[in-house]
């Protein structure tokens, strides 16, 4: 039952996928007579950014700007420190009126003196959680969950960052798999892209004979992108390593580490693609090495809920004795995201 409710969800992401678009659009008219149409983003620094599905985000110098409107409320911060939340209007050239949809109260101030629109609160955060299981019983009787979170918290220039996954399964009362994880890390922006980070990583496997695999280091990180539809970073760093087996020699070793981070709306509020990677190679002996990744497609349903369907795929070159050296797992589920 719990694998046809998964699939369930998912047919219903990829129905709303089919949709015409429910986004709340806008118009910005441009002083050479030009109308582009989409859904407004973010005004800050003298530029406008406007995401279509045409052509992506368009950003725009604000000296361009005539005189934009909307269809959905926004937040307006002007000049004087004003804070207006409402549609906007055009009532004439150079020139907006912002309307309160609820009591229907209207200002009119002039373009020259808006100063943001949607502006970033000082400390943003945006996380998610998601889940899944399947069980089945006659021939066989199985069962199988899994469950994940993830948070992040952003100011000018500092980020934290934590995440935690487990995965438990077992066929005709033998445990097929049992495994957790939890990672926390801390970038320090030097400047807009580059960042100084420390990190941390704990992991157990009971199928792997890992008891605990706990990881610390610290490098520099490089932030290409990082938008409403397309965030992506890179770092590289050491870090030290010690991996406690049930069975096996324990190992401890320093090692390089490297990192990068993929989530990009392929079609904006319809198809969202992740990919996290995560690799530690000995500096004592480049034979051993061990990558960790996840990577996969969220569809929203309704609300703030999605559908997650993901695959695990983690690699050890060098795995305790007896064990194989990948571990490939499917999931599908229902997550929940959440942001300021």
């Amino acid at each position: 039952m719990g694998r046809f409710a998964s699939w369930v969800f998912c047919f219903i992401g990829i129905w709303v996928v089919l949709q015409p678009s429910g986004a709340l659009c806008g118009e910005v008219r441009l002083k050479n007579g030009d109308r582009l149409t989409g859904r407004l983003v973010r005004f800050e620094g003298g530029k406008l950014t406007l995401a279509t599905d045409y052509t992506g985000d368009i950003h725009l110098d604000w000296v361009q700007v005539d005189c934009i409107s909307t269809e959905g409320v926004h937040t307006f911060r002007f000049s004087d420190n004003t804070v207006l939340r409402g549609i906007a209007e055009c009532p004439q050239h150079g020139t907006i009126r912002v309307r309160d949809p609820d009591t229907g109260s209207a200002r009119t101030l002039t373009l020259a003196d808006l100063e943001a629109i949607n502006p970033p609160p000082q400390v943003r955060y945006k996380g998610n959680l998601t889940a899944g299981g399947s069980a089945s019983s006659g021939n066989t009787e199985s069962q199988a969950y899994y469950g994940a979170g993830r948070l992040e918290v952003r100011s000018k220039a500092h980020r934290l960052t934590l995440s935690a996954k487990g995965n438990y399964a077992e066929s005709d009362d033998a445990t097929t798999a049992q495994n957790a994880s939890g990672t926390g890390k801390y970038d320090y922006f030097l400047t807009e892209h580059v960042f100084a980070y420390a990190q941390a990583l704990l992991e157990q496997d009971e199928l792997q004979d890992l008891n605990l695999r706990a990881a610390a280091g610290a490098g520099l990180g490089y932030q290409f992108f990082d938008t409403e539809r397309l965030s992506l970073y890179a770092e590289a760093g050491a870090s030290h390593v010690d991996e406690d087996y049930e069975d096996a020699e324990d190992r401890s070793y320093a090692s390089g580490r490297w990192s990068v981070g993929l989530q990009w709306q392929i079609l904006p509020d319809r198809v969202r693609f992740f990919h996290l990677q995560e690799g530690y190679v000995s500096m004592e002996d480049t034979e051993d090495f061990y990558i960790r990744t996840e990577q996969g497609f969220q569809f929203p349903l309704i609300d703030h809920f999605f559908c997650n369907i993901q695959v695990d795929y983690d690699y050890k070159n060098r795995p305790a004795p007896d064990k194989e050296k990948e571990d490939l797992r499917y999931l599908i589920g229902l997550g929940y995201s959440f942001s300021n």
